[in-house]
């Protein structure tokens, strides 16, 4: 009988120990879990201010080639008009 209950309180304290160890590394993961999706929003909107730079200074690439496109037309014009006249 002695036999028994000690085998039925050694049972308890052994799943009380498991369920200890279980809630423990639940909680160690819901952890990782919530750094890993603060991490991934960081990440997100550091890329979207990275492609909002990438936009504008495409835009401003953009600008800069079609006033020297101007600028090289208009000096070009000079030329000509500057050598039909001679």
């Amino acid at each position: 009988m002695v036999g028994l209950i000690g085998g039925v309180v050694g049972l308890l304290i052994g799943a009380a120990g498991a369920w200890a160890v279980a809630t423990r590394r639940t909680a160690s993961s819901r952890e990782a879990a919530a750094q890993g999706k603060a991490d991934l929003a960081v990440r997100d909107s550091q890329l979207a201010a990275a492609n909002e730079m990438l936009i504008r200074e495409r835009d401003e690439h953009n600008k800069a080639l079609k006033n020297m496109e101007i600028t090289f037309e208009n000096m070009s014009n000079r030329v000509l008009a500057h050598t039909v006249e001679l």
